[in-house]
């Protein structure tokens, strides 16, 4: 039930939408497979790996794995966070606001 709230608010306030539109223009983001990617959405936008795990229907240690991956392909530090790692990048990059996808 809690699941399905957060996924609520985070639909409903565009966080979601916000990372997906933005993360794609951190270098070697078009490296990922598809589920990396969302599972690289999901995290950035809030999700801890277990609720993760719920919405796409595998196991936690999967979406562990596939956060291992994320991190060598990013080459993030192991003491630094996927989350805030990315949040940092997004942040220094300039708004594309008015440029048409």
């Amino acid at each position: 039930m809690l699941l399905l709230q957060k996924l609520n608010e985070h639909t409903e306030h565009g966080r979601l939408q916000t990372a997906g539109k933005q993360i794609h223009r951190i270098p070697a983001f078009e490296n990922l497979n598809k589920s990396e990617k969302l599972i690289l959405e999901h995290s950035v936008s809030g999700f801890e790996s277990k609720e993760i795990a719920r919405l796409m229907g595998c196991s936690s240690s999967h979406i562990y794995n596939v956060r291992s991956r994320i991190r060598q392909t990013f080459d993030i530090p192991a003491n630094d966070g996927i989350e805030d790692w990315f949040n940092a990048r997004l942040s220094e990059m300039p708004s594309d606001e008015g440029a048409n996808e």
